[in-house]
């Protein structure tokens, strides 16, 4: 849908236009503060000073008053997710004062169209679709994507575990396991096992080459990774953050390692590991749909569920 269409989709007053460079950047954080005012503080993808702020982003649309000021934004993500599914992921805003008037639906239309003349690019084969996050302090924007025939795919689900006065205690490993530093020579197989233990699914992996798992590594020191002789039965991979927390983007359990008590073992361990290394707090994101039921996995290491955050999606061949 070419920006010129846009006269009969939104009412007067309003002009649609494609991102201009580093002197839209301001309005866009103008935009972007009244948004977050009025809804919360949540992750709010566009242009900024992060971003080249002279580069060509084609998928950035930007709504502008009749006066020149910026009331509404568009962007687009895109990656490969594991079974060869390419996500598009639209994100967008319009600010609190002009809602209900036609916008944010019309730069959904653009948004999905251009995305749509974009995914015709790619080689034949695997499947496309539309992606969009909304939270329950955005009815308005879960109204416009389940009209649109956005449905939930899957829930991301945020958890923590404060660490100060972490009981003490030894914690033992089934029979046959041990624990290991992680050398230079352990990471093809610490890659081959997490790539392993996440293929196939369908719930937002992305998939990583060993060159991109390699730019990723750090803190291997507060990492946990247990071995069944010259095999990795199970890895907790750990970042340390600036404000004295901790991440943990990866728990990988070997198949024929699962059910057997190590997930939780090699948790509670890293748990010490952390506080050992003057973590204050442990923060993970795991997937309330995993079939292993892992946020009870964590929950049962002490973990609580601080936010769930439904991850909607659409068939592009749904338009």
């Amino acid at each position: 849908m070419a920006v010129e269409q846009f006269g009969s989709l939104v009412e007067a007053g309003v002009t649609m236009r494609l991102y201009a460079g580093a002197s839209d950047i301001a309005g866009v954080q103008a935009v972007r503060a009244e948004v977050h005012r009025a809804d919360g503080d949540f992750w709010l993808p566009g242009p900024d000073t992060s971003v080249d702020p002279n580069g060509v982003h084609p998928f950035c649309l930007i709504a502008q008053a009749d006066s020149g000021r910026i009331i509404g934004f568009t962007w687009m993500d895109w990656w490969s997710e594991a079974a060869d599914t390419r996500v598009y992921l639209l994100s967008g805003c319009v600010e609190p004062a002009w809602r209900r008037r036609g916008i944010g639906s019309a730069m959904l239309r653009w948004q999905e169209a251009r995305a749509i003349e974009f995914d015709g690019s790619r080689p034949v084969g695997g499947r496309s679709v539309f992606g969009a996050n909304v939270g329950e302090h955005q009815p308005g924007n879960l109204a416009l994507l389940t009209a649109r025939g956005y449905r939930v795919a899957f829930t991301a689900v945020d958890m923590a575990h404060d660490l100060n006065g972490l009981p003490d205690g030894d914690i033992r490993l089934p029979e046959g396991l041990t624990q290991r530093p992680v050398e230079d020579a352990h990471h093809p197989q610490i890659h081959q096992v997490i790539e392993e233990c996440f293929a196939g699914a369908r719930d937002g992996y992305r998939p990583r080459t060993y060159e991109e798992y390699l730019r990723d590594v750090q803190d291997i020191d507060i990492w946990c990774v247990v071995w069944a002789g010259d095999d990795i039965a199970a890895v907790v991979v750990n970042e340390l953050q600036a404000d004295g927390t901790a991440r943990t983007p990866w728990v990988a359990v070997g198949t024929a390692w699962r059910r057997r008590g190590v997930g939780l073992a090699v948790m509670r361990r890293t748990l010490r590991i952390l506080a050992e290394a003057g973590v204050s707090t442990a923060r993970l994101s795991t997937v309330a749909e995993n079939p292993n039921n892992s946020v009870r996995l964590y929950e049962k290491a002490g973990y609580r569920v601080t936010a769930w955050q439904p991850r909607y999606r659409k068939p592009v061949e749904a338009c």
